[in-house]
């Protein structure tokens, strides 16, 4: 397993999970999917190295009250596509 925990993460738990073998044994790509936790926790600069990223889909794997009660910070301008899991 070869993920990648960014130094400057913009949350807890944030990494690349590039290098792991997908479906069908094929390597899941750097810099395409990224697992996190805590966005609501986001600090202003967080949000530019965010931003920085190209983000287009968040599949948010908490219940609709957990996101009610925390809900995600996103850069201005920048909030990608939520599918709510």
């Amino acid at each position: 397993m070869n993920q990648q925990f960014h130094t400057a993460a913009p949350a807890p738990n944030f990494r690349d999970i590039g290098g792991l073998r997908g479906a069908g044994g094929r390597i899941v790509r750097s810099g395409l999917v990224y697992r996190s936790g805590a966005l609501d926790a986001l600090l202003d600069d967080d949000l530019a190295l965010l931003a920085g990223l190209g983000i287009t889909l968040c599949c948010d794997l908490r219940t609709a009250q957990e996101r009610s009660r925390a809900p995600s910070r996103w850069p201005p301008g920048g909030m990608p596509r939520l599918l709510e899991l």
